[in-house]
């Protein structure tokens, strides 16, 4: 469970960077296609659930793999996917350019191409490497993983499955997955990993913002100045912070809700994140210790290409913990 041990045999699996030119150029279709955290989720390979024997796209699942301590060589199930990950920061140099460029391209279409060029890159240095040895999946409900370790639950020690069809006969995976380990509070601990993660990405686009004039995070001062953004993603709502009087039109959305926009050819409805009810007290303060943007405000727009992969995780958070009910089991065939 040593991060440095993690990091060490995984320092030399990353994949390769996703090429900066296209020998065609997308249409506008497939740049909304990549654009939308949706699709990409959905596009994800189908794999299947080993508890509940649910098959749905990868996103919707949690993969797991074994890892060895180092310090006691106890080997311990390790989810994989939630390591921390924040885009590398963009040099001022660089983030100049790319606003000299901007100016310069006086076809709005142009301009869209070359910033979804510019962000894929940024975007092919957070994924994931590659995990070498066995991985299983988990469907990603919180009450599936509480259901894990209650006695008396269909689906108790359900995690004692997890790679069992991997062996291929020789026994000696087996052998180790008799005295694997797994944490009693596997729920709680995927929800503080999704939070820091989120927390961490919030604050790296809002210093980008505060630091150098980008676009990813924007302030909203009313609802209606929501039909007036170009580039839509999705909507973030904070509790007023302490010392902010309260407007008597402020509206408080739940967990998770939608809003209807005008003048709109692709997304009509936004989904509105209530973070102080997603993140929690204890995330809230740090975002807004660590971000002046984020400090004072109650609701933000977030978009552009570069977030997808945030917009992605506050949706996969939001399955992780609004879904009260375990998935029925299926039937093996």
């Amino acid at each position: 469970m040593d991060p440095a041990f993690h990091e060490a045999r995984q320092r030399f699996t990353k994949k390769k960077p996703v090429p900066s030119q296209t020998p065609y150029k997308k249409t506008k279709f497939q740049r909304q296609i990549l654009r939308n955290p949706y699709a990409q989720a959905l596009a994800t390979p189908i794999r299947r659930c080993t508890v509940s024997v649910t098959t749905a796209p990868n996103f919707f699942l949690q993969k797991f793999s074994l890892i060895r301590h180092p310090e006691n060589d106890e080997t311990w199930y390790v989810p994989q996917g939630l390591g921390k990950k924040t885009p590398k920061e963009i040099s001022e140099e660089s983030d100049a350019s790319l606003k000299a460029l901007e100016q310069e391209e006086a076809d709005a279409q142009d301009e869209v191409e070359a910033e979804v060029k510019a962000e894929e890159v940024d975007e092919a240095s957070t994924e994931d490497s590659t995990t070498a040895g066995p991985s299983a999946y988990v469907l990603t409900r919180r009450y599936l993983f509480q259901q894990l370790v209650k006695s008396g639950s269909p689906y108790h020690r359900g995690q004692t499955k997890l790679l069992r069809m991997n062996d291929s006969g020789s026994g000696r995976l087996t052998h180790l997955l008799n005295s694997v380990r797994w944490r009693t509070d596997m729920d709680s601990y995927l929800l503080d990993l999704m939070r820091r993660r989120i927390v961490e990405s919030l604050v790296h686009f809002a210093l980008m913002v505060e630091k150098n004039d980008r676009k990813y995070i924007t302030k909203c001062e009313s609802w209606d100045e929501v039909h007036e953004l170009k580039h839509r993603g999705c909507l973030l709502f904070l509790d007023p912070s302490e010392g902010v009087s309260e407007n008597s039109e402020t509206i408080f959305p739940p967990l998770l809700s939608t809003m209807a926009t005008n003048n709109s050819k692709y997304g009509e409805r936004l989904p509105v994140h209530n973070l102080s009810l997603l993140l929690g007290e204890e995330h809230i303060s740090r975002l807004r210790e660590e971000t002046e943007l984020f400090r004072d405000g109650s609701l933000y727009m977030l978009g552009r290409q570069a977030t997808v992969k945030l917009q992605m995780l506050l949706w996969k958070l939001q399955g992780y913990v609004s879904l009260e009910q375990a998935p029925e089991r299926s039937a093996e065939k």
